[in-house]
């Protein structure tokens, strides 16, 4: 595991070692949801998941003169490409300005994805929750407007180089944003089998709502007749997706597969389709074993793209047909010919 994820997991503990209210952290079960949450038990390398932020909501946002205004920092640990990573996330005051700065009831509307989509690879999920409260009057907008995005911006779509870099930075800004502060409330909850569904992260001190009348209604806490306003909560949602949610074309893979499709488009002759067949060959090979797709996903996409192939070479050999080749008008084209046929040769040792 990279340093900077051990940094990382460690900061996340010692700030769920410190909050100021005993916190409750309750499933939300199913029934008593307007809306559950697709998935149920996640499947390894067969399901694609996310969790999210519904809404996390402040008691109260003025105490005198005081103003403050609500930070979470929510957290996933998981496995991917064979290593554990923990993926955080910040939801703070660029939330309250998306919805006014003046929004009733102190709650924040979220939704802010953690996590995902990602293939779950199985080993269980953990999930961590910092509820913080800050003075309005001594945060550094500026150093927060940075985190959040770059919170956003963390993906492992480009390998753990980039996203390990960009974590460095996020915890740096973390450390000097909440240095001294003591979250709220915070949890770490380590799940054995990832399962979809809701999970509420609660003010556990008296005067908490009963935990066998909490509902999730419109990805708000309720209790009762209306929604849970008394208390500071943290309301986390965990969900499978769709794989067309998956943007294939940002992966790794996808640029060998452009220039497969760029030499299938020319391969009327025999050395050019030989050729086109062995670099998709390759690129199968990728897509079999990328951690960014799981194994039903990946079967579709070859099943696709081999046809695609197929399709791209025929219609080359029939534009081919309708006129004479004229070899060796363009000594670029000749002398990629002559490469290639160099390295086929070498397939045939």
């Amino acid at each position: 595991m990279p340093a900077i994820i051990e940094k990382l997991s460690s900061w996340l503990g010692a700030a769920v070692s410190t909050p100021s209210r005993p916190p409750l952290w309750v499933r939300i079960p199913d029934d008593r949801v307007d809306e559950p949450l697709p998935g149920g038990t996640l499947r390894p390398r067969h399901d694609y998941f996310e969790v999210r932020v519904a809404r996390a909501h402040l008691a109260k946002r003025r105490e005198w003169f005081t103003q403050y205004v609500p930070l979470v920092l929510a957290a996933a640990d998981l496995s991917y490409d064979g290593q554990s990573v923990a993926v955080p996330s910040i939801i703070g005051p660029n939330m309250l300005r998306e919805i006014s700065a003046d929004a009733p009831l102190s709650s924040v509307l979220a939704g802010t994805r953690i996590a995902g989509p990602i293939p779950y690879a199985g080993g269980g999920l953990t999930q961590t929750v910092v509820l913080y409260r800050l003075d309005m009057g001594n945060v550094l907008t500026p150093l927060m407007d940075v985190l959040e995005k770059g919170s956003k911006s963390l993906d492992f779509a480009g390998g753990l180089a980039p996203y390990t870099a960009m974590a460095k930075v996020l915890l740096g800004g973390l450390e000097a944003l909440t240095g001294g502060t003591a979250p709220l409330l915070a949890v770490r909850d380590a799940q054995p089998v990832a399962e979809a569904g809701y999970w509420a992260l609660i003010d556990g001190a008296d005067g908490a709502p009963d935990v066998e009348e909490l509902r999730v209604r419109n990805r708000e806490l309720w209790t009762g007749d209306g929604p849970v306003r008394d208390v500071d909560y943290v309301l986390c949602g965990v969900s499978a997706c769709d794989q067309q949610q998956i943007d294939v074309s940002r992966l790794p893979f996808f640029r060998q597969w452009q220039a497969v499709l760029s030499e299938a488009a020319r391969s009327a002759t025999p050395a050019i389709w030989s050729s086109a067949k062995v670099n998709m060959a390759s690129l199968l090979a990728m897509v079999r074993t990328s951690p960014d797709l799981t194994i039903p996903h990946a079967t579709a996409l070859i099943d696709d793209w081999i046809e695609h192939l197929v399709g791209m070479h025929r219609d080359a050999v029939r534009v081919s047909s309708l006129a004479p080749a004229r070899p060796g008008d363009d000594p670029r084209t000749a002398a990629l010919d002559a490469v290639r046929s160099k390295a086929l040769s070498v397939l045939e040792l």
